[in-house]
C-alpha cells in the first residue's frame, strides 16, 4: 500500500467511526484508525513542508489556490514539487497488524452495509 491509498483508508475508516456497529466491528474501526493514523502522520509532514517549500503563498500566508481549488505552485516548480510529491505518495507503506473482526459481524446489523462502508471496512475484516 502506499500513501495515497493508505490516506484513502484513513478516511474510510473515519468516515465509519461514527456509524454504528457491533461493539467488536466498532472497537476494531477505532483501533485501526488510531494505528493508520499514527502511521500516515510522517506522510502527512512531509506533504506540508513540499507546500511549503514550493506553494506560492497570498499576502495572508495562505497557500494560493487557482479557480479549480488546486494549489498554485512557485513558477518554474512545478517539476521539482510533482517528481517529490510523486515519490512521496508512491512509497511503499508496510501495514502494521491491526484489530480484525469476522465478517459475520456485519450480519448482527439491522440495517444494510453500504458498498462504501464494506471498501473502507476491508482492513478490519477476516
Amino acid at each position: 500500500m502506499n500513501y495515497s491509498e493508505l490516506s484513502k483508508v484513513v478516511s474510510g475508516l473515519a468516515d465509519l467511526k461514527d456509524q454504528k456497529y457491533p461493539v467488536r466491528v466498532s472497537l476494531a474501526v477505532s483501533k485501526a484508525h488510531k494505528t493508520l493514523s499514527d502511521l500516515l502522520q510522517p506522510y502527512i509532514d512531509e506533504e506540508a513542508k513540499l507546500l511549503r517549500e514550493y506553494a506560492s503563498f497570498d499576502k495572508d500566508g495562505n497557500i494560493d489556490q487557482s479557480e479549480n481549488g488546486g494549489i498554485v505552485l512557485k513558477k518554474g516548480s512545478e517539476a521539482e514539487f510533482n517528481s517529490k510529491y510523486a515519490e512521496l505518495i508512491g512509497e511503499d507503506i508496510e501495514l502494521p497488524d491491526v484489530a480484525s473482526v469476522d465478517a459475520d459481524e456485519l450480519d448482527k446489523l439491522d440495517r444494510f452495509v453500504a458498498p462504501a462502508e464494506i471498501e473502507s471496512l476491508m482492513v478490519v475484516l477476516r
